[in-house]
Order: structure tokens, then C-alpha cells, then sequence
């Protein structure tokens, strides 16, 4: 039942990290990190940390999210513009990604 769980946690988490680095909507990624960190959240109480999970949905998911959001909606207001984000490397940063991945799987 806990692997179903985690599982159930762990690939929404996951799929949500990387909308937040290669979305080019700001609003999309504010949002998707919100629903990552309640994942993140939701991992902690899972493994019987509930402390650091009220934590992470407290401080992270319930304070810098809610910062985030409201920057983001005080400069489109200010400047009349969408903010747009951009990737200008994907293809280095997939690189580095994977040689971090290999490398972190080697040592542990």
C-alpha cells in the first residue's frame, strides 16, 4: 500500500518539476511549483516525518508560493507585459541533468 502511495506522490512530483523549468508561461510554473511542494509535502508525511512535511507546506508550498504568485501578478499588473520565462540551453542543461543523475546514483 505505501509503494502505491509513494508512487502515487512521487511521479505527479516529478512531472510537475519539469513543467516548472521548461514552461514558458511564469503563472504555469508558479502553480506547478505549488503542486510539487504539497507533493514534496505529502512525501515527508509519508515517511513518518510530519514535522518536516508541515513544514515544507507551510513555509514552502504556503509562504514562497503564495510571494511568488503575488510578484508575478504585481509586475504583469505594474508593467502592462506578460512575463515570459525562457530556456536559452535545454540541451546542456538535460546534459548536465543526466551527468548529475549518473553521478549521484555512482555514489550513493
Amino acid at each position: 500500500m505505501e509503494t502505491i502511495v509513494f508512487y502515487s506522490l512521487a511521479v505527479p512530483v516529478l512531472l510537475l518539476a519539469v513543467v516548472v523549468v521548461t514552461t514558458p508561461h511564469i503563472l504555469r510554473a508558479v502553480v506547478s511549483l505549488f503542486l510539487a511542494l504539497v507533493g514534496v509535502g505529502g512525501l515527508f508525511f509519508l515517511l513518518r516525518a510530519p514535522m518536516l512535511g508541515a513544514i515544507q507546506l507551510m513555509v514552502y508550498a504556503g509562504g514562497i508560493v503564495v510571494l511568488f504568485a503575488f510578484a508575478v501578478m504585481l509586475v504583469r499588473r505594474v508593467t502592462g507585459q506578460y512575463v515570459r520565462q525562457t530556456t536559452r540551453m535545454p540541451v546542456p542543461a538535460v546534459l548536465l541533468a543526466g551527468l548529475l543523475f549518473v553521478l549521484f546514483l555512482a555514489l550513493g
